[in-house]
């Protein structure tokens, strides 16, 4: 619900690709600061097939108020049975994060300031974006071109970073990624690995903050400690933060474990000051 602090714009055009229409929803201080702000791009979860940028309303309007944040939250094209999407939500996402710099005049923002995150689904799409530049166009055999300015931390709650440990995680039975790729990990090994954003750490990487829950029943937790483990291995600053009593998620009546999340992500952010 939109506050008298929060601006809240729906439905903005980002593009239309393949007669798909991209669109944001956008928080935002509701007064204009003579000063740049800092963004976020955020990326909404839903197993690959399902959610809204309007999920980002809890993160997004707390954020506009603690940090006089502008927030994005971007949709991208979601997978059926009969129709895999992958790479295309990665590129959508990428789209999205090009688009907020191009337009970081229009909406007060400082370029070198924007974040990029979001949970679940979301979560790992934010974390291959980071990573990009180094992400196979399976589709075209080419590169996905990279942004030129690369986010000032991720924030990835609950995503599934490793697709080939979650398979053998879930007693080697196939995650909500098995849509978005077209097939179970038996049926083509290299693609989950392709599509798997641990398959592209680096040095010289973004902090990140990995929030997942110790009970979570559907993403498991040792993707955070795989996720941290990659990024510290190349000298890149990762938080590892396990909420009590979360599950995958922080949906419902829940609100201890909601207050949790925005807790730690004010804290994380606050230490990259």
């Amino acid at each position: 619900m939109e506050s008298s602090e929060v601006e809240v714009l729906q439905n903005v055009k980002v593009q239309e690709i393949d007669s798909y229409q991209q669109f944001m929803s956008i928080y935002r201080p509701a007064s204009r600061s003579a000063s740049l702000s800092p963004a976020l791009l955020y990326v909404h979860g839903g197993g690959f097939q399902n959610g809204h940028p309007d999920e980002a309303a809890w993160v997004g309007e707390y954020l506009v108020k603690e940090f006089g944040m502008t927030v994005f939250s971007t949709s991208y094209r979601l997978a059926t049975p009969e129709n895999p999407t992958f790479p295309q939500p990665v590129q959508d996402v990428a789209d999205a994060w090009r688009w907020v710099q191009a337009h970081a005049e229009d909406w007060g923002i400082d370029a070198q300031n924007v974040g990029i995150g979001g949970s679940s689904a979301g979560g790992m799409l934010s974390t291959m974006v980071t990573l990009t530049s180094q992400l196979p166009d399976l589709a075209g055999g080419g590169n996905i071109p990279g942004a030129e300015i690369r986010p000032a931390y991720l924030l990835d709650y609950w995503g599934p970073l490793d697709f080939i440990s979650r398979w053998f995680d879930n007693g080697e039975s196939p995650g909500a990624e098995s849509v978005m790729l077209g097939c179970a990990y038996e049926k083509n090994p290299t693609l989950y690995h392709f599509a798997s954003p641990l398959s592209y750490v680096r040095s010289g990487l973004p902090p990140a903050l990995l929030m997942y829950g110790k009970q979570d029943p559907v993403v498991h937790p040792r993707q955070a400690k795989l996720g941290a483990a990659a990024w510290q291995a190349y000298g890149n600053r990762a938080e590892v933060v396990m909420v009590d009593n979360i599950g995958h998620g922080v949906v419902g009546d829940n609100l201890d474990s909601r207050l949790a999340q925005l807790h730690h992500t004010a804290a994380f952010l606050k230490s990259l000051a």
